[in-house]
C-alpha cells in the first residue's frame, strides 16, 4: 500500500465524511449527480456527461479565477483534483464527548458553504450507519501533533474518482476554538476533491490561521471545485493506498 502525506499550514482538521446521530439528511437536496468525464489529454478538452451534472463540458480554464493548476504552498507539490461519481455523498459523524449540538451545527454550517455556493452541484446526506458512509468525520484528542485536522483519501490508482474519505479533527487544538465553521468548510473542500491549498488568504482553502476570519467561500474556491466536477483531470497518478492531508490550522 502506498501512503502519501501532504501538509497544511493551518491547524485544522481535513475530513471527508460526517454523520449526525438522529439526523435524516441535509444538504442541497434535489437529485443525484452522476458525472462521467471523457478527457482528450492532447487537446486538453473535457466532456462531462451524466444525470443533471449541472456543469457540462469545459477546459481547465473554463472557471476562472481558480487555483486548480497551482502549487500547494504547504508542501510545494501540485494541487490535485478528485471527484465523487455522484451526489449526494453520505456522511457519518462519530459520536463522542466532543460532539455537542453547537459543534455539530458549526460542522454542518461549514459543509453547507459548499452546498449553497455551487448551485446544486454539491449535496450530502447524514447517515446513522457507518457502513453506509462515503465520508466519515471523527473528533479525537490527538495531542500536540502540529496539525489541527487530517483528511485521508482512499485512492485506487485508477484515476481521479474518490471511493472514500475520513476527516479527523484534532480536538487538542480545536476544543479551544469558539467557532470552527471555517475549518469545517476547509476540510469539506478537501473531502469533495480539492487535494492541496490556495496561496491567497481570501480563499477558504488557504493554509493559514486567516481562515478563521472568513464567512464564506471565494469565487476561486467555487471555481476550483467546479473545475474538478466538469471533468478536468488534475490528479497525479499514485499507487493504490491512502493520500493524507495534515492541516496545521492553528488559531492565533
Amino acid at each position: 500500500m502506498n501512503l502519501s502525506i501532504r501538509f497544511c499550514n493551518l491547524l485544522r482538521i481535513c475530513s471527508f465524511a460526517i454523520v449526525i446521530a438522529g439526523s435524516t439528511g441535509c444538504g442541497s437536496g434535489g437529485g443525484s449527480y452522476a458525472l462521467v468525464a471523457s478527457v482528450n489529454k492532447t487537446a486538453g478538452d473535457v466532456t462531462t456527461s451524466g444525470a443533471s451534472s449541472g456543469v457540462g463540458a469545459c477546459r481547465g480554464t473554463s472557471y476562472l479565477p481558480n487555483y486548480a493548476n497551482g502549487i500547494d504552498p504547504a508542501d510545494g507539490l501540485p494541487n490535485r483534483l478528485y471527484h465523487w461519481q455522484q451526489f449526494p455523498v453520505t456522511i457519518y459523524i462519530q459520536s463522542s464527548s466532543y460532539t455537542t449540538p453547537m459543534l455539530l451545527q458549526q460542522i454542518e454550517t461549514g459543509f453547507n458553504w459548499w452546498v449553497n455556493s455551487t448551485s446544486g452541484l454539491v449535496s450530502y446526506q447524514i447517515v446513522n450507519n457507518p457502513a453506509q458512509a462515503d465520508i466519515t468525520v471523527q473528533f479525537e484528542a490527538k495531542g500536540m501533533t502540529g496539525y489541527g485536522a487530517l483528511t485521508s483519501y482512499s485512492v485506487d490508482g485508477s484515476g481521479n474518482i474518490l471511493p472514500g474519505a475520513t476527516i479527523t479533527f484534532n480536538m487538542t487544538y480545536l476544543s479551544q476554538v469558539a467557532d470552527i465553521t471555517p475549518v469545517a468548510a476547509h476540510e469539506f473542500g478537501h473531502a469533495l476533491g480539492i487535494a492541496g491549498h490556495s496561496d491567497q488568504a481570501t480563499d477558504v482553502m488557504f493554509d493559514g490561521p486567516s481562515t478563521y476570519s472568513l464567512t464564506g467561500l471565494s469565487n476561486r474556491d467555487v471555481n476550483t471545485l467546479l473545475t474538478a466536477y466538469c471533468g478536468v483531470a488534475r490528479s497525479v497518478p499514485v499507487s493504490p493506498g491512502v493520500l493524507t492531508e495534515q492541516c496545521k490550522i492553528i488559531k492565533n
